[in-house]
């Protein structure tokens, strides 16, 4: 049995804040700062927990530099 993880997770500074996203389906999210630590702890384990069930890509990318980065999916105020 594989342990699903969240590894494949990485938050990137951005001008508009933190841009987090998944090396695995791409899709991004990107946290306006300043922000209360509380929240913004709540908003990366909640995108950590949508992710961490995603299968790797078929292209092989195991990492940032080997997918194009989207623009972020929805804005968190």
């Amino acid at each position: 049995m594989t342990r699903p993880t969240d590894d494949h997770i990485l938050i990137k500074n951005v001008p508009e804040g933190h841009l987090i996203y998944c090396i695995h389906c791409g899709q991004t999210e990107t946290v306006a700062l300043p922000m209360e630590w509380r929240k913004w702890s709540a908003v990366t384990r909640r995108f950590q927990k949508q992710h961490r069930h995603c299968p790797p890509p078929s292209n092989g990318a195991t990492s940032a530099d080997d997918l194009p980065i989207a623009p972020a999916s929805s804005p968190s105020a």
